[in-house]
């Protein structure tokens, strides 16, 4: 009797929770537009759901990388789905063109996506309901579950689910494990026991009831051609169990395996195609079984790996475990696979900077990493190896230089002229002052620092591994810095400062306006100065810093997002925030114009980095090309470090030495000399290059026409999209 009110009770309950009125069952918001601008890529990887083919879409649960895995080892990267605002994606089903994903318990329900177009993933439905672990889709219905209860959902207008019914089922808080032959939907009740249904009308399931299977619990089950497979534990073993299925009611176990004997292993993965069954266990355990005859299973060979996700695709067997995806070759059960294709889950950024193909970001979980990013194929961003800085703070990036700012005020100089290989610089220790906020240019950095006054710090980094103390300033708000100029900002204003002399900057002028300043960034001595007024609307306002003490204000733009960060590049103003990016032509300061708008970092983190016409935007490194610019090169045409850069010849110098390169196309480069602690010795060349081998010679003097003293030195040719080091012996 209690049970039967607790049914009931359950039942009432559940209605008023999932017949959800129109009002909170709303449309999905289709995103940002990506106008002006094209997303090449992600470097991102995840749980990979197998759509068609080859083609594969990889959820981290906030954002989605549709992928082509014809070639593994450089899958064709398809599209890019963001739906961050909408909530973690736990399980993924896919019919005909349509793919329903069941949300996690941050904010329980599912959403509809059109795939009809894998290139041009469309939001359809989000719907916020109950936490559903997994399901069911077809005929243009879904039938999901929770832990006691099943309900179904009418998408014959996928843009507007309707519920339809709901049934009561035994109490299971795992993966049902939907599996469906015949108009008979088989899933598992609780414990070893089946439930079935008939779905001949998906939308009101008929209940047939339970079935009771021999063993003390079903882990994981998938149907074949009128079979159903079932990993089962008993008797301190995990079975592989096949059931003919001609009579729904009455599944006929036909042959049973034992596939693993470990002592409490538990079934994770079972996922069949065609002739092919993959089962995965807890022991580290996947086997790959020959089901050619479905009454007698042939074992096939073994992975040692943890499955927390299978699927097999026409050519590929992907499995993941931990934070990597190991791409298997699919081949027959009785056939080792070769060795796999491992792609790891990139960590998330907490900023991204740098200009060319190899760029540098710092690590957000972990702040005091940084790591180069390869953005030379942009639709595969990888990161490499992490550097420890020593500090754990805010990072900053300028000319080849990194620093490294902690709370206190203490910094650290890293060498980034080499991004493959960064090294330490010079440091400096400020334990009784907190940091605000820094600025850096190749050869000065400014902290913004205090304890009780707040103060501006100036550094001299013309020698980088000593940096200099030059003198302070009693201000705040720093901004920017470029050249001679430094800006700082006010509640409604901008401070200019001349610092031409490091021992003596000079304050010469201020602007004012009318909304309060957000951001301030210098190009090209321009301050393109962001503000926002009271009802939260954002402005860009373009400053004429030519002459610092006689600025003007040109022109302004009026942003249609809550940007809050600033970026330039090649005549292009970079605005970004929570969720979008829209890219500013500046070329006329006086015009400024909006030309392109993308999806941005959303959850992840800030930054950009550019590579030519190709930006990374920070976080979980997605690419996007800005089609006003020119064309960047084909991945494999674009130059890596050090590949374009001969050996000198003679080496060690007697008296002189050849240094050859060759470039593929002409391009702007130099050619230089650096001491080992990274101090520049002598310019060697510097202006564009025309396509071919070129030679330089160097006679051992510095830039002051001096002979260098005996030790080794740094060759380095750099340029856009080419950063080439060797060594040179001087012997006297």
């Amino acid at each position: 009797m209690a049970n039967a009110i607790r049914t009931a009770l359950f039942a009432a309950a559940l209605v008023l929770v999932v017949i959800v009125p129109p009002s909170a069952m709303a449309s999905a918001d289709p995103g940002v537009p990506t106008t002006g601008a094209t997303v090449l890529g992600a470097g991102f990887s995840g749980k990979p759901f197998v759509l068609d083919g080859d083609m594969v879409i990889e959820t981290i649960g906030l954002y989605e990388s549709i992928r082509d895995y014809q070639d593994a080892t450089n899958p064709d990267w398809v599209a890019w789905y963001d739906h961050a605002l909408g909530g973690l994606w736990e399980h993924v089903l896919h019919d005909d063109g349509l793919l329903v994903a069941l949300r996690g318990d941050l904010r329980p329900g599912f959403e509809v996506v059109d795939l009809s177009d894998p290139g041009n993933p469309v939001g359809l439905a989000d719907v916020d309901a109950n936490l559903f672990e997994s399901g069911w889709l077809g005929d243009q219905a879904l039938i999901v579950s929770g832990e006691d209860f099943l309900l179904a959902y009418d998408l014959v207008d996928p843009t507007e689910p309707v519920f339809a019914s709901f049934r009561v089922l035994g109490l299971h808080a795992q993966s049902r494990w939907f599996s469906e032959w015949n108009s008979r939907l088989y899933i598992i009740d609780h414990d070893a026991t089946l439930r079935v249904f008939d779905i001949t009308t998906p939308l009101q399931p008929v209940d047939l009831g339970t079935v009771s299977l021999a063993g003390d619990r079903i882990d994981a089950m998938v149907a074949g051609d009128g079979v159903l497979y079932a990993l089962v534990a008993g008797g301190g073993a995990l079975d592989l169990v096949t059931y003919d299925l001609t009579d729904p009611l009455d599944p006929r176990e036909t042959s049973r395996t034992n596939h693993t004997a470990a002592a409490g292993a538990v079934g994770l993965q079972l996922c069949a195609a065609d002739e092919l069954l993959l089962a995965g266990s807890s022991d580290a355990l996947i086997r790959a079984y020959d089901v050619s005859d479905p009454t007698r299973l042939v074992e096939g060979y073994e992975l040692p790996l943890v499955a927390e996700h299978l699927d097999v695709s026409d050519n590929r067997v992907f499995v993941m475990t931990g934070q990597d995806v190991r791409i298997f070759p699919r081949t027959a059960a009785a056939e080792q696979p070769g060795a796999p294709v491992v792609r790891s889950r990139l960590p998330r950024l907490q900023t991204i900077d740098g200009d060319g193909p190899v760029q540098i970001g710092q690590l957000h979980g972990d702040r005091n990493l940084i790591v180069p990013i390869d953005a030379s194929n942009p639709r595969h961003p990888k990161v490499g190896a992490p550097f420890d800085t020593g500090l754990r703070g805010a990072f900053y990036y300028a000319d080849d230089i990194g620093l490294m700012v902690t709370l206190n005020g203490s910094f650290q100089l890293v060498d980034l002229s080499v991004p493959l290989e960064p090294d330490w610089l010079g440091s400096v220790d400020l334990p009784r002052v907190y940091f605000f906020r820094a600025a850096l240019t190749g050869e000065v950095a400014v902290l913004e620092t205090g304890s009780i006054d707040v103060e501006l710090r100036f550094y001299d980094l013309t020698d980088p591994m000593e940096p200099h103390f030059r003198t302070k300033v009693y201000d705040y708000g720093l901004q920017d810095i470029e050249g001679d100029i430094m800006v700082c900002s006010r509640s409604d204003r901008i401070r200019i400062y001349d610092v031409s002399d490091l021992d003596d900057p000079r304050f010469v002028r201020q602007v004012f306006f009318d909304d309060a300043v957000q951001e301030v960034h210098l190009h090209q001595y321009h301050a393109y100065v962001l503000v926002r007024d009271l009802s939260g609307a954002r402005r860009i306002h373009s400053v004429r810093l030519t002459d610092p003490a006689y600025p003007v204000v040109l022109g302004s733009v009026e942003l249609n997002h809550n940007a809050g960060e600033l970026d330039a590049h090649d005549g292009r103003l970079y605005t970004y925030g929570y969720h979008i990016c829209q890219i500013i032509d500046v070329a006329d300061p006086e015009h400024l114009e909006i030309v392109a708008e993308f999806p941005a970092y959303g959850h992840t983190g800030p930054g950009l980095a550019f590579n030519g016409d190709v930006t990374t935007v920070g976080g979980w490194l997605v690419s996007m090309r800005d089609d006003g610019l020119s064309v960047s090169a084909a991945p494999d045409q674009i130059p890596t470090v050090a590949s374009r850069l001969e050996p000198a010849y003679p080496n060690p110098l007697n008296p002189s030495t050849n240094i050859a390169f060759t470039v593929g196309s002409a391009q702007e480069l130099t050619l230089a000399v650096h001491d080992v602690r990274g101090r520049l010795v002598a310019h060697l060349a510097t202006g564009r290059f025309e396509a071919g081998r070129h030679t330089v010679r160097w006679n051992g003097e510095d830039s002051t026409g001096l002979p260098v003293a005996s030790g080794v030195y740094l060759v380095r040719l750099h340029g856009k999209g080419l950063d080439a080091s060797g060594t040179v012996t001087v012997v006297k």
